[in-house]
């Protein structure tokens, strides 16, 4: 029964169908039987690419669609001279320079305005982001997966086609929320969906797809605009808003419901008809089988290398957030969880700021950064396969914070004198290396807790419990740029700000629990008794230790 069968295979049908015809089976058998890592996981691995390789060009094009464009101005006399936009120049007519790069800046003639529009617009977006996905995930907990990534995906599609058309600044900047809004569910949900409905080598593989599409997202961001003229309309248009509405198709043929969704419900004929339905298109023969309805069986692994089956006869109940933390055995994951997303995506989009203001290139910083996250995850890959989530997590924060401390130890004051360029430039190409050594790090941080967030919880409470997690990391995303403003006010280098952050974060990951190997849990009581059973396994360990 644990292996995968091939319709051709007639004989071990009937024997198979035999055995199931009385007998009730586990999910992740049910699911091993249907193909676990097969067409039906590749294509949800597509979307997530889709969604992903988009988000990178979105968030990438940020630096070149907010950039201040070189301007000129026009004298009393008629004649036009280089000028910098100013409460004196702006007295004057003002244009900008031919050949100057067209920006937000330049389509909603905002030169005179002195407002931090990148930080407007990154704010916005990085908010709406969050409290899409917060808002999104009781939808996704009691109607499943397939119509939140529907609905999230048409909000999406529309507001990126609406940005192209705003007849102004603060339409473009309420469609690029809504945009925000739809884009975080439907990767962070798209991805849940790949989780609940493959094995967990296949979880690993698609980390690797969804940090190499956004690292490829932002290669591409950043080689467009050092071959082309860039013009934030026709990029913003040809290679995010139509390539979005050409993907919605497969979106609605693709984007199945995951049985798993029917589980809360205690629907197990709908679940094993999803099933049936992934096994028909990884061409998989699953015979007839059948879960519980009444209630559901399911195994904890005791000590002593014996299992015993439980029964769980709660009626199902709609949960909410703060049943995170009204249950011991969720309250632990929802905090730690929620501290350790913060301090990725933190460290994550700070560091792209910080990069910007050492190399003063946002095409050189687009292309570096994504070959280092390319790299990063097949580096995470690997880990993720071959360590636990909590030793890779630990590896990667510690390293993290010594790369950051080592580099806020050496000021460019003490080592540079005032007039020494030369020694001022070599020493911003030092540290963009060494956070370039972080971002590596990072990097394969922000691909760990995708997958770690999404195995943490049951399937009762999932949405809710990795949605919180999420948008705690995207309220972290937030935060860097006003750090930043305020480290160049301060003096004080962000890469302390940035290792002070990191650091607890090896503490907080040797408290959680520990999910590679472990199926996972569809119920809180199942949560519940296994917390218990880990306990007195503790216990029962520490006894052992003090008698010898």
């Amino acid at each position: 029964m644990n292996a995968y069968l091939d319709i051709s295979d007639s004989n071990s049908l009937e024997s198979l169908y035999d055995q199931l015809q009385d007998q009730n089976v586990s999910y992740e058998e049910a699911l091993r039987m249907a193909g676990d890592h097969h067409t039906y996981q590749i294509r949800i691995s597509a979307l997530v690419f889709l969604g992903m390789i988009i988000a990178g060009l979105q968030i990438m094009e940020f630096p070149f669609m907010f950039q201040t464009p070189e301007v000129e101005c026009q004298s009393p006399t008629g004649e036009w001279f280089d000028c910098v936009p100013n409460d004196t120049v702006c007295a004057y007519p003002i244009r900008p320079k031919s050949g100057s790069i067209n920006s937000v800046i330049v389509t909603y003639q905002l030169y005179c305005s002195h407002h931090e529009y990148r930080i407007i617009g990154e704010t916005s977006y990085m908010i709406a982001s969050a409290l899409g996905v917060l808002a999104l995930a009781p939808i996704a907990d009691k109607y499943g997966k397939r119509v939140v990534l529907l609905v999230s995906y048409i909000i999406t599609c529309l507001s990126l086609l609406g940005s192209h058309f705003a007849p102004n600044w603060i339409i473009f900047l309420l469609l690029l929320v809504f945009s925000g809004l739809g884009r975080a569910p439907f990767i962070y949900y798209g991805f849940q969906l790949l989780v609940e409905v493959s094995n967990e080598r296949f979880r690993s593989i698609g980390v690797l797809i969804m940090g190499v599409s956004f690292a490829l997202g932002a290669a591409i961001t950043g080689f467009c605009s050092t071959i082309i003229n860039h013009n934030w309309e026709h990029f913003y248009f040809y290679f995010i808003a139509v390539p979005s509405v050409l993907g919605l198709p497969f979106v609605y043929f693709w984007a199945d419901e995951s049985p798993m969704s029917y589980f809360p419900r205690y629907e197990y004929d709908s679940a094993r008809k999803a099933l049936q339905k992934i096994a028909k298109i990884n061409r998989f023969y699953l015979p007839y089988f059948r879960f519980t309805k009444e209630n559901v069986h399911y195994e904890n692994y005791v000590s002593d290398n014996e299992f015993i089956t439980e029964k769980i006869t709660k009626k199902h109940s709609a949960y909410s957030y703060l049943d995170l933390f009204r249950y011991k055995s969720l309250r632990l994951s929802a905090i730690g969880g929620s501290y350790l997303s913060f301090a990725t995506y933190f460290i994550f989009y700070g560091q792209i700021l910080a990069l910007d203001v050492l190399a003063r290139n946002p095409a050189l910083v687009a292309i570096v950064t994504s070959l280092i996250e390319g790299l990063s995850c097949v580096a995470s890959m690997r880990l993720l396969t071959n360590f636990t989530r909590r030793a890779t997590m630990m590896i990667s924060f510690s390293i993290t914070t010594l790369a950051f401390f080592l580099f806020a130890m050496v000021r460019k004051e003490e080592v540079c004198d005032p007039g020494n360029n030369d020694c001022l430039f070599i020493f911003e190409w030092i540290g963009f290396i060494e956070l370039c050594v972080g971002r590596f790090w990072i990097a394969m941080l922000m691909c760990t807790t995708f997958v770690y967030a999404n195995e943490l919880f049951p399937t009762v409470i999932r949405s809710r419990g990795s949605g919180l997690i999420n948008f705690c990391g995207r309220i972290g995303s937030v935060i860097p740029s006003a750090v930043i403003y305020v480290c160049k006010m301060t003096n004080i280098s962000p890469a302390f700000i940035f290792g002070a952050i990191a650091a607890p974060a090896s503490l907080v990951v040797y408290f959680m629990k520990e999910t590679k190997g472990i199926p996972l849990a569809h119920h809180i009581e199942e949560e519940e008794e296994e917390a218990e059973l880990r306990r007195k396994n503790e216990e029962q360990q520490q006894g052992i230790r003090l008698n010898l």
